[in-house]
């Protein structure tokens, strides 16, 4: 495992009940990737299990007060 794999796993472990972990996926172009086994009796769709890093399930659009602030285009999908 390289340095870098290392430090990811470790910060997921340290801010693990934090909320930031969604970040971090989107930072590094990471697929959110949960395991069917963990879902269970959860009522959770299991064909929405995996979702890529770009999905705008994972993206929020840009409040559109940003947008004509500062002349940024939208994120894509919204």
């Amino acid at each position: 495992m390289g340095l870098l794999n290392r430090i990811a796993k470790e910060r997921r472990k340290e801010l693990a009940l934090e909320g930031h972990e969604i970040y971090d996926l989107i930072r590094t172009g990471t697929a959110l990737e949960r395991k069917l086994t963990d879902h269970i009796n959860t009522g959770l769709n299991s064909k929405n299990l995996n979702i890529p890093a770009i999905s705008v399930k994972m993206i929020y659009p840009i409040p559109a007060n940003e947008i004509s602030a500062s002349g940024m285009k939208q994120t894509i999908g919204y």
